[in-house]
């Protein structure tokens, strides 16, 4: 399932609100990890630090810490569980988010009895959840990220060179979240009156989600 370009994978249980997967291993068994939308929202991890196996973990607690950036926090547990088994060489988990499980649990408590969602129900919590928190996802995961919000499309196209220009490298690529009163059309017209590639441009109500590339 695609929803606003993430993938959201439909053979999956989400706990939705914390942005958590869940695939059932065997009986009783499951990985969990963290969803696309998630790294969008706080941004590339620089750190994911599991529990240890063998921790006893109360359904809302924390199995992980992540760190990003900005950000800190923690995948939260969407079963009362023990923990059997961590990852440990957790890489490239926004490349491959369904694919990275970060732990592993034993729980008794079946995905359906701890609110959990697939197939479409999970599309549709998504679709609602996405929209509301006006989270879109790219083909290729940016690496660097500014929202830039001004009174004219010339301090916004302005303040967008000025960042790509000092921060990003040849080959890397800058996520761009404005809004009015720049256009989609000012937007692609800035990166080829650059020279620069323009990967990909959505509108979201009043945003407007842009990627470039350095060439």
């Amino acid at each position: 399932m695609i929803v606003e370009g993430c993938e959201i994978p439909d053979n999956l249980y989400y706990d939705v609100e914390n942005d958590v997967w869940v695939r059932l291993v065997e009986d009783n068994i499951y990985q969990v990890g963290l969803t696309l939308p998630f790294f969008y929202k706080v941004g590339r991890p620089t750190r994911i630090k599991p529990r240890p196996a063998g921790t006893a973990v109360k359904r809302g607690s924390s199995l992980a810490t992540v760190e990003t950036a900005t950000y800190t926090g923690a995948l939260y547990s969407p079963f009362n569980c023990k923990i059997t088994y961590v990852n440990n060489y957790i890489v490239d988990v926004v490349k491959n988010p369904y694919n990275v499980w970060i732990v592993e649990l034993n729980s008794f408590e079946k995905p359906s009895e701890a609110g959990l969602l697939t197939g479409e129900e999970a599309k549709a919590a998504y679709e609602k959840k996405l929209q509301t928190e006006k989270i879109i996802c790219f083909k290729t995961y940016p690496d660097h990220k500014i929202t830039v919000l001004a009174e004219t499309c010339e301090k916004i196209l302005t303040t967008v060179g000025d960042y790509f220009f000092k921060h990003v490298t040849k080959g890397e690529t800058l996520y761009v979240l404005t809004q009015d009163p720049a256009t989609e059309v000012d937007m692609i017209k800035w990166a080829k009156d650059m020279n620069q590639e323009i990967l990909e441009v959505h509108r979201q109500d009043k945003l407007i989600h842009v990627l470039y590339r350095r060439v």
